[in-house]
């Protein structure tokens, strides 16, 4: 545990001391996020092409789209959290640290919920709109539904890594991601060819896998050190 003016042992303080090290053990777990993350999307797309079917490799395939979408929209916001994170963290100001973090989760809870219900009450319509053909869009329909239902995984799993990556920890997400990704690929073959779930058993095994590492995220958050916590309280009354 830090104190509260002594940054935790695995954040790395860009702040004092020789920078050229210290941005190279920053940037490395980010390059193996982006290289994980190609190779995840390789083996899903294996995985549901050999057990969940032409039909619903297909149905993923239309969904992307949308799903970049959202995705796109979710890092703006963590890249947006980085910076106000990165910026009190910077100034050692850690009571605007813990405010702006859980103001921060607040925003990730809000925009989380909309989007879950408009997802799930414009999912059809929405694939209609992108002139998706009728052989596929029921299945990309159940698809789209399952991971709106999830979103909020999603946004915290997104939000986490930005507030930790502020705090110079970029170790964190990447063992997170790692998380997901083998979570999501273990899933995908029990709920689709132990357990016969088709689509939905891929949708759902992306949303398990994306919350348990915004879990981990949040609980990382909490044993940074330095005063810092994740409130509910906080959270449901934010610091507007």
């Amino acid at each position: 545990m830090g104190t509260p003016h002594t940054p935790a042992r695995s954040g790395i303080d860009l702040t004092e001391g020789p920078i050229v090290n210290k941005i190279l053990r920053f940037a490395l777990p980010l390059m193996a996020s982006t290289l994980l993350m190609q190779l995840y999307n390789a083996v899903d797309s294996i995985v549901i092409g050999q057990y969940a079917g032409a039909e619903a490799l297909a149905a993923v395939g239309v969904s992307n789209p949308v799903m970049m979408l959202f995705n796109a929209m979710f890092i703006g916001f963590a890249m947006g959290a980085n910076i106000v994170v990165s910026q009190t963290f910077g100034a050692k100001n850690m009571e605007r640290l813990r405010r702006s973090i859980n103001s921060i989760f607040s925003l990730a809870f809000i925009v989380g919920s909309a989007i879950t219900v408009l997802g799930i009450i414009y999912c059809r319509p929405l694939l209609r709109l992108l002139n998706v053909p009728d052989d596929v869009i029921g299945n990309a329909s159940i698809y789209l539904t399952v991971i709106f239902t999830g979103t909020l995984g999603n946004v915290f799993f997104n939000y986490g890594g930005g507030v930790l990556r502020g705090m110079g920890d970029s170790r964190w997400p990447l063992i997170a991601l790692s998380i997901s990704c083998v979570l999501n690929i273990v899933l995908d073959v029990w709920f689709v060819f132990g357990l016969g779930w088709g689509i939905a058993g891929v949708a759902w095994a992306t949303v398990i896998g994306q919350t348990i590492s915004g879990l981990v995220l949040a609980r990382r958050i909490n044993r940074f050190g330095l005063g810092l916590k994740i409130s509910l309280r906080e959270i449901l009354r934010p610091d507007w």
